[in-house]
């Protein structure tokens, strides 16, 4: 039961992707909600360095923690995608260009616009080293993206090590993909413990450039 809600949490990310540079080289994207406890609104903004599948500047945190009128999730997303344009001109980025969000099955099966599948994402799960107690796990994912006409599949990214907020896991399943070009935003969300030992769903970003175009008419 615990997996089975894991899993369907994965497909509801509330998160905004602001863009991908031209060059592919960077991707600007912005997780929201509210606090599971507290109910305060708030909002991330993180610039990824796509190849590297790396931060390629420090997260921007916004959180409303007065309960004031007005300071809503909406608000906090606005500032968050102005803190994007702040990043963008010092990183000399002429412009974020809106990505191309895939839709896919609850199999990873990625779907055309007349709802065929035309490639899958794989989520490889391996064991981790940290210590972990039961049902979670010390688990390391490696992202696979293999089209229909392909023997083997390509790699897009994987975890170096366990990560530090959260190395353990129960399940992981696959929430939003996102490319432009020959870049791709992957996310995973996977089911760690929180209050009163109960899992909720936390997303981890996979980033990186394919061989080939997963766009429509730019398949090479």
């Amino acid at each position: 039961m615990l997996i089975a809600l894991v899993l369907a949490a994965a497909a509801i990310h509330p998160v905004d992707v602001v863009g991908f540079s031209p060059d592919n080289k960077y991707v600007a994207w912005i997780e929201h909600g509210v606090g599971e406890i507290n109910g305060f609104p708030w909002a991330r903004m993180h610039v990824t360095e796509v190849a590297r599948n790396a931060d390629a500047m420090p997260t921007v945190q916004i959180t409303f923690d007065t309960g004031a009128e007005g300071e809503t999730e909406q608000k906090a997303v606005k500032q968050a995608r102005a803190a994007a344009e702040t990043w963008r001109r010092k990183l000399k980025v002429s412009s974020w260009v809106p990505a191309r969000k895939i839709r896919h099955d609850d199999q990873g099966e990625l779907l055309d616009a007349k709802g065929k599948p035309f490639a899958v994402v794989d989520l490889k799960v391996s064991s981790g080293q940290a210590t972990c107690m039961q049902p979670y796990k010390s688990l390391l994912l490696e992202v696979l993206v293999r089209r229909n006409q392909d023997a083997e599949p390509a790699r897009l990214a994987a975890d170096a090590g366990p990560p530090r907020e959260h190395p353990c896991m129960v399940a992981c399943g696959l929430g939003d993909v996102f490319t432009h070009g020959k870049a791709a935003l992957v996310f995973a969300g996977c089911g760690v413990e929180a209050f009163q030992g109960q899992p909720v769903t936390r997303y981890a970003a996979y980033t990186g450039l394919l061989p080939w175009s997963l766009e429509p008419g730019k398949r090479r």
